[in-house]
């Protein structure tokens, strides 16, 4: 069987999504995000997906999904630039921002599957060179300094090192993921990123399960689960320690004592901002609303219940069709996008992660909603 060809416009939206996803982490790192630089990248990147956008046009759930999700963040900004701030000062780019965010996905998720592949095998390879150039340059801190202002930024790496995984995961190949996990989980390990760990725990580990041959994964299960348990309860004191030592439980900043770094505080926080706008939200500017560590309170607070509800329900149909498709990739890159959010003060924007959470709902979505049902993975 020979190598497919691509067209012009295939290959120019390879070229484009890679920019979209490369570009925005290297500028992020380089010269922040919300800079000229930023988004000329992903600029870039999203106009020579254009033609792939294009060609999505006959695809009608992905027309229906994507035009009611514009069609209701244009609604809320209006309402927003109305009710919320005047309309003279009033900014609609963070609202484009998701609307970009959201086409460049299902521009992706309607790619030719091996091309799918090498974008996701391409974008983990580059991300862990990344990760690795960062460990090499900047020695990411563990220390006191990750609170002054130069460690504001330890947080993004562990956010890129769960993107190659995520990425590798999504590439379905075995040899890549292998590739990307070492430095990717020795980055998120330094950066003490707890949530970015869970979400690098579920999608590698069950990755490596699925590579398993089918016939055995029911006796490596069984296995796996009797031996976790024998370990557990010879060394149950040991390893209480070291789960307490890994997730910072005691820690004087970070642990419960404190909040989880006072996580609880904006949690209740957002609840406040939700109740206070149920139907529309805070809107996108409001500084407590954005600053809510959980993404599904996020989006409550910053955009109501009704388009909060949409988008839960379009995570929910994704999980189900993967799920259904046996798609175990796909499947295993929302429950890491599903964990990741629930810990991270963002659910759809231009970084490497949560953008790739979002390009596997598009794929669950458009490319598995045509895959005959077939017992789960």
């Amino acid at each position: 069987m020979g190598t497919p060809r691509y067209s012009i416009s295939e290959i120019a939206a390879f070229v484009g999504a890679f920019v979209f996803i490369s570009g925005s982490t290297v500028s992020t790192l380089v010269f922040t995000s919300d800079t000229p630089q930023y988004y000329l990248a992903t600029t870039i990147g999203a106009l020579l997906c254009l033609p792939q956008i294009t060609r999505g046009i006959s695809n009608r759930r992905l027309i229906g999904t994507s035009s009611s999700v514009v069609g209701g963040l244009a609604t809320i900004s209006i309402v927003h630039a109305i009710f919320l701030d005047k309309v003279a000062t009033f900014s609609f780019a963070p609202y484009g921002a998701i609307a970009v965010a959201l086409g460049m996905a299902f521009a992706i998720a309607i790619f030719d599957r091996r091309m799918f592949r090498d974008l996701m095998t391409v974008v983990a390879l580059v991300h862990v060179a990344i990760c690795a150039y960062g460990l090499a340059n900047f020695q990411i801190s563990t220390d006191e300094a990750r609170f002054d202002a130069l460690g504001v930024g330890v947080a993004l790496w562990g956010e890129i090192a769960l993107g190659a995984i995520v990425a590798a995961v999504l590439s379905d190949r075995f040899i890549v993921l292998l590739a990307s996990m070492p430095c990717s989980f020795i980055v998120i390990a330094l950066s003490q990123m707890r949530g970015a760990g869970i979400a690098a725990l579920i999608a590698s580990t069950g990755a490596v399960f699925l590579a398993i041959p089918r016939r055995l994964r029911g006796s490596a299960l069984t296995f796996a689960l009797l031996a976790s348990l024998t370990v557990f309860i010879l060394f149950s004191t040991e390893i209480s320690e070291k789960i307490n030592a890994i997730f910072l439980l005691d820690d004087q900043y970070r642990g419960v004592d404190a909040g989880f770094s006072g996580r609880f505080d904006n949690w209740a926080d957002g609840l406040e901002k939700f109740a206070e706008s149920p139907l529309f939200g805070a809107g996108l500017a409001d500084d407590t609303a954005a600053f809510t560590h959980n993404g599904a309170l996020k989006v409550l607070a910053q955009l109501g219940l009704p388009f909060a509800l949409f988008l839960f329900h379009k995570l929910t149909l994704a999980l189900i069709s993967s799920w259904k498709a046996s798609d175990g990739p796909t499947f295993l890159s929302l429950l890491a996008y599903v964990s990741f959010a629930m810990t991270a003060p963002r659910y759809i924007n231009f970084q490497v992660m949560p953008f790739l959470g979002v390009v596997a709902v598009s794929v669950a979505l458009v490319r598995n909603s045509q895959t005959p049902a077939v017992p789960g993975p």
